[in-house]
């Protein structure tokens, strides 16, 4: 936005681009985004948007919408009552950045407002320590000579790196690629609700 041409006193070189605006320099070769520079449009739509973003929140949104929508249809599907997993993870969950166990859907769904409940959930993996003697020797033994890892127990190695790792309850989990249907517990939910409702009601008649 209007862009400054900054030049090597004593020579007729333009060696770099400033926008008149902010002062953000710019190489030669950004003419283009020089000029566009403060005044960032989305390319999606035209509207104009803050410097650091392509596109505007709303057409960020519609293709994020775009993309669950064309992983959901993928995914295997599975009931919340059938699902044996121990998380679950959806962007509308709010605790521990979305990733809660199993066993706490319900209070979470509980903690979300009606209108915004998710009515399904990504399934999640689990992903166990895992440690390969192999890769740690070759890492350990480069600056050998060139058959040195030949020389070594990589199995006992391996074997006492198993025994120690089956000690360990580190842990943690994945979004996988099946979706689990929330519908049993967004019914619970608002059951659990109704009742809670009708029993405030009651107490205030009393």
């Amino acid at each position: 936005m209007d862009v400054k041409e900054l030049v090597i006193r004593g020579e007729d070189r333009v060696v770099a681009l400033i926008c008149g605006k902010c002062g953000i320099v710019w190489g030669i070769g950004f003419r283009d985004a020089a000029e566009e520079c403060c005044d960032y449009k989305c390319k999606y739509c035209g509207v104009k948007i803050e410097g650091g973003w392509t596109a505007c929140k709303l057409c960020r949104d519609k293709k994020d919408a775009k993309r669950e929508k064309a992983a959901f249809d993928k995914a295997d599907k599975v009931n919340y009552q059938d699902y044996p997993g121990e998380y679950l993870y959806s962007e509308a969950f709010h605790s521990n950045d979305g990733y809660v166990p199993s066993d706490d859907i319900l209070y979470e769904i509980e903690d979300i407002d009606q209108e915004c409940r998710p009515t399904y959930a990504w399934a999640c993996e689990p992903m166990h320590l895992k440690i390969d003697a192999q890769e740690i020797l070759e890492n350990e033994l480069q600056e050998f000579h060139e058959d040195a890892i030949d020389y070594c127990d990589i199995d006992g190695l391996q074997k006492l790196l198993d025994e120690w790792l089956d000690k360990q309850s580190v842990v943690s989990y994945f979004r996988s690629n099946t979706v689990v249907l929330l519908d049993s517990i967004l019914a619970e939910a608002i059951q659990r609700e109704k009742e809670e409702a009708e029993s405030n009601s009651s107490s205030h008649k009393q």
